[in-house]
């Protein structure tokens, strides 16, 4: 008996079964949530329709896969190796940034010039190793931007890149079947590095914070707990849809007042024309849920995860518009990729369509697209 794994779905299991943990999670924590290190009393009735946005919003995105997922595409690589010393350069040059300005290195105030902070949001070099990776032609090549990539990652102090490079990975190979065997070792594997993921999340602060590492086994259950509950927080939102869903007419109300971006401004071309044309700086919704629920600086706001749900929460009857508008966005997009790119451009925009856009990070998921649109036009132009 053999298991396949395929990119998409892989990434949607994961995100679902950390949601319905966490909600189980919070349960046998009578109902305390631990988000952004602050802690909410969330009712389970509340905690269920949260879970049910989050359905929907899964729904409306697995329908969009579907849609293009059945029309054949081309599965052969196309970058060659030009393209492949190019993405290790580039991913170079930022990893030594990061060394000298703490450019991208998280929870560090990067002193970086303003153009180079610029240049990193829209051609990120993590953007680039997702979209231009899967489709080398070259294995070294590959297997070099990964190593690099993680251990970029690590440096900046962000784990997350590890499971990131695993499905770059699948999107490159299509899927993977593993036996069942197989399969029992791998959850053995992932049993132990659970059991070792309060030193794990340990190092990860003190690489942040640049004090020597060293390994605590005091208190070792409560910080596995702990552990536990972090790491499905950088996989879940349904915490956070709880309490927005708790405090939905604050959020309504600013919203209409003009105070929350409006999502169809979230991307750097339309955000850009919408200075130009004089408008005030305006948060976006991740950053005012970041200061109004979780006591941010309003002048320096963090992005928090307020997913398709929190959307749909604060929007009411006018989410059908948020639906038209990103389903039309998505529908160019797979169209463009199903005519002009390949199968490994389709799963990698996919899966990053559920850590990006699932989560709410509609500016970033816009942004990737058009990247992603120019990278193939590029290509189509034999550049």
């Amino acid at each position: 008996m053999q298991l396949k794994f395929t990119p998409f779905f892989s990434v949607v299991t994961l995100y679902l079964l950390a949601n319905t943990f966490f909600l189980f999670f919070t349960l046998f924590n009578k109902n305390l949530i631990n988000i952004e290190f602050m802690y909410f009393f969330v009712e389970t009735n509340i905690l269920i329709k949260a879970l049910s946005f989050q359905m929907v919003a899964l729904i409306f995105l697995i329908f969009l896969y579907k849609s293009f997922n059945l029309k054949r595409m081309n599965a052969n690589r196309v970058f060659e190796s030009k393209a492949g010393f190019f993405l290790f350069f580039w991913q170079f040059i930022f990893l030594v940034f990061a060394m000298i300005w703490g450019l991208g290195v998280v929870d560090t105030d990067s002193s970086a010039p303003h153009f180079l902070v610029m240049v990193s949001n829209f051609i990120s070099a993590d953007i680039l190793y997702y979209l231009i990776a899967p489709s080398l032609i070259s294995r070294k090549l590959f297997f070099l931007n990964t190593v690099l990539y993680l251990v970029s990652s690590i440096f900046r102090g962000w784990l997350g890149g590890i499971v990131l490079a695993f499905f770059v990975y699948l999107c490159r190979v299509g899927y993977v079947k593993i036996s069942l065997k197989s399969f029992i070792s791998f959850a053995i594997l992932f049993f132990v590095l659970l059991l070792i993921s309060p030193f794990l999340i340990d190092m990860k602060f003190l690489i942040r914070t640049g004090e020597e590492i060293k390994f605590d086994f005091t208190n070792y259950g409560m910080k596995l707990e702990a552990a536990i509950n972090y790491l499905l927080g950088r996989f879940q939102h349904i915490g956070h849809t709880g309490v927005l869903i708790n405090q939905s007419a604050l959020y309504h109300q600013l919203y209409n007042e003009g105070k929350i971006l409006p999502f169809w401004l979230e991307g750097i071309p339309q955000y850009f024309l919408y200075k130009l044309l004089g408008n005030n700086e305006v948060l976006t919704f991740a950053q005012t849920m970041a200061v109004y629920s979780f006591g941010a600086s309003a002048s320096n706001p963090w992005n928090t995860n307020t997913g398709i749900s929190g959307w749909f929460i604060i929007l009411h009857e006018k989410s059908i518009l948020f639906v038209v508008y990103w389903a039309l966005i998505i529908f160019f997009i797979f169209r463009f990729i199903s005519k002009y790119a390949n199968q490994q451009t389709f799963n990698i925009i996919s899966v990053l369509m559920i850590i990006y856009l699932y989560h709410g990070w509609l500016g970033s998921f816009f942004n990737l697209i058009i990247l992603s649109f120019l990278i193939i036009f590029l290509k189509r132009l034999k550049v």
